[in-house]
């Protein structure tokens, strides 16, 4: 059964009575953490307990059913929970660092320094992001059931085409991590990546009855083309276009098949996060991972080896807590030429031009400023490949007091982004682009610029221009839900 959800969906919708609950627990569990470590009783403590109040409450309302489970605000608030709260805690509580050589020699006051921004900074969010009523559209884009099969049909063959051009020019399926050098090669990477996505829209066009769309044919579009994405994209190495490539079949299941209720996102933690900890040895490794398993090596040789554990991923692969600390440690402590946006433009250039037109030589300005600023060199020759992250690029950029301003520019983009697709009706073609943009805003939270617009480069261009090829515009009524939800 299906309800509506309309004005439930815009915000976080707990009363003061809920909030009191959630204030009262959210005190509990961080004074049992104190009570068990130490390390905790500093004021530092306090400003992640702060970040919790805001960014927790609303991961709560998400969680619960009040935010659709692709709403950006309250995916960010999911990630979020994460990466301003519990990596944190876990760099101030035990001896975590990626680097001896950067590390501060106390982390708390930058950890708490860096949540203090960031606690101002999610409350700016939630405030700037908050939604009335949104206006609906009178478009629906649908899709055009004379063109839309043969045009699909074409796209898929070409996708699957160069993919398998992608695995001739890498020698095969046991040598495909290599494909990351293929270089003038990358078009056929991009347009390969989206066989799966492609043809679910596929099957989604051939079969656009409600009936038979039950959680088992759900799951089972879900896995078998997750599995396909996979030897695309997880065998190259690259675990996060492979999520990111499941993510966006997961909406077009969701929003086109049967929606997905938000707590399977909690389910789907453990085999994700499993999937980052253990791909990561393949990462490390590549295909002798399997001759080293075999040879028998153990889980624990190859993570002692290879210095990825379980911290490593949740800290190093899922957060950019540390080095962010060690960015306002740095910057607070020696002389340093700020940017001034310089990395942005740098960065928006080198990905959006060919490098026969934009050439940034060895080294993007990003990590030359990294550089300066970690190791104290303005060399060229030397070229960090760290990931900064939204709060870590401002710093590079504006310095610490660049923090706040940089997520107000984040909450009104938040805020247009969510009333942009709220206004759609709930099978509107162009919902299916909003995993990957909601993917795109989690994305800049985490990673940096370059990372982010390569990201909408290769998962948004060619499913923006499919999805104008086949669409089919209708004139309707603005009367109807914002989304549907499922009833459970």
């Amino acid at each position: 059964m299906y309800i509506s959800l309309e004005v439930t969906l815009m915000n976080s919708t707990l009363n003061k009575k809920e909030y009191l609950v959630y204030f009262f627990l959210a005190t509990s569990i961080f004074w049992v953490l104190i009570a068990r470590n130490n390390e905790l009783f500093h004021w530092s403590t306090l400003a992640l307990y702060a970040c919790a109040l805001v960014v927790g409450a609303e991961f709560v309302s998400w969680f619960r059913g009040d935010f659709s489970i692709f709403d950006p605000k309250g995916l960010v608030a999911f990630l979020g929970l994460h990466l301003f709260v519990i990596a944190p805690l876990l760099v101030v509580s035990g001896d975590y660092v990626q680097d001896h050589r950067l590390a501060p020699p106390d982390w708390k006051p930058w950890i708490g320094e860096l949540a203090f921004f960031n606690a101002i900074g999610l409350f700016i969010v939630h405030k700037l992001s908050h939604i009335s009523t949104p206006t609906k559209s009178t478009i629906r884009w649908t899709f055009a059931t004379k063109r839309a099969v043969p045009i699909l049909m074409v796209a898929f063959g070409l996708s699957l085409v160069s993919q398998v051009a992608v695995w001739r020019l890498s020698g095969g399926l046991t040598t495909i991590e290599r494909v990351q050098g293929l270089g003038s090669s990358y078009i056929f990477q991009m347009f390969g990546s989206l066989t799966p996505f492609i043809g679910l829209l596929l099957v989604l066009n051939l079969n656009r009855s409600d009936e038979g769309r039950s959680r088992t044919s759900a799951f089972a579009i879900i896995v078998v083309l997750s599995l396909l994405s996979f030897f695309i994209d997880g065998l190259r190495g690259s675990r996060s276009s492979f999520l990111y490539s499941v993510f966006l079949l997961l909406g077009g299941v969701h929003f086109f098949w049967r929606p997905i209720p938000n707590r399977y996102f909690l389910y789907m933690l453990v085999p994700a996060f499993l999937f980052l900890y253990l791909y990561g040895f393949y990462k490390h490794y590549g295909s002798d991972v399997v001759l080293r398993y075999q040879q028998g090596y153990s889980v624990d040789d190859l993570s002692s080896n290879s210095k990825r554990n379980f911290k490593h991923v949740l800290i190093g692969d899922m957060s950019r807590t540390d080095v962010q600390a060690i960015l306002l440690w740095r910057a607070d402590k020696m002389e340093y030429e700020k940017r001034w946006g310089k990395t942005y433009a740098n960065s928006a250039l080198a990905v959006l031009l060919p490098k026969s037109i934009f050439d940034y030589g060895k080294c993007m300005e990003k990590s030359v400023a990294g550089g300066e600023l970690l190791y104290g060199t303005k060399s060229r020759s030397i070229c960090p490949t760290r990931i900064y992250g939204l709060l870590g690029e401002s710093i590079l950029n504006f310095g610490k007091w660049g923090i706040i301003p940089l997520f107000i520019v984040y909450g009104l983009l938040l805020r247009f982004i969510r009333k942009l697709f709220l206004s759609f009706h709930p099978k509107d073609l162009r919902l299916l682009l909003a995993p990957v943009i909601t993917i795109a805003m989690i994305s800049a939270l985490a990673n940096d610029v370059d990372n982010t617009l390569f990201l909408l480069v290769t998962k948004a261009a060619i499913p923006i221009a499919i999805i104008a090829a086949i669409r089919k515009r209708e004139t309707i009524a603005p009367h109807y839900p914002a989304v549907t939800q499922l009833d459970n």
